[in-house]
């Protein structure tokens, strides 16, 4: 239980630090 939610929180910072810079390089382009 406590792995999933390690697994859990890694991979929402992995996607939240994704989408941020996804975001950032739109803003470049734009």
């Amino acid at each position: 239980m406590i792995m999933c939610q390690h697994v859990r929180s890694t991979f929402d910072n992995a996607v939240a630090e994704f989408r941020t810079s996804k975001t950032v390089e739109d803003m470049k382009i734009k």
